[in-house]
């Protein structure tokens, strides 16, 4: 009760019938329901925040901040606390997002 939206994995046997699904969507117990690709998250590392690698295969010595790039934790950043708004991306260098931000285009990449 009260639940909105939910997520479910499906595997198709063929080409053919992913394209019709995706294309007209499924119905299930009488509703309409909207399919797409799954596109997997990247793996991003939450010591130097970059991707493509797990904190414990991190080669960096130092914590980078998701927030601010600065070298410290993340939790123990004062922009993550809501204390200031010097958000700055770890992987881009841009002002105004951190390095989890999906606006951000290296995450795009």
């Amino acid at each position: 009760e009260g639940q909105h939206f939910a997520h479910f994995l499906l595997a198709f046997s063929d080409q053919q019938s992913t394209n019709r699904a995706i294309f007209n969507g499924l119905v299930i117990e009488g509703a309409h329901i909207r399919v797409c690709k799954f596109i997997p998250e990247p793996i991003q590392c939450l010591h130097c925040q970059h991707f493509d690698h797990f904190a414990c295969e991190c080669k960096a010595t130092a914590p980078t901040c998701a927030c601010c790039a600065k070298p410290h934790t993340t939790v123990s950043c004062m922009a993550a606390k809501g204390i200031f708004s010097g958000h700055c991306c770890a992987n881009c260098g841009l002002t105004g997002h951190g390095a989890v931000a999906r606006a951000c285009s290296i995450f795009a990449q």
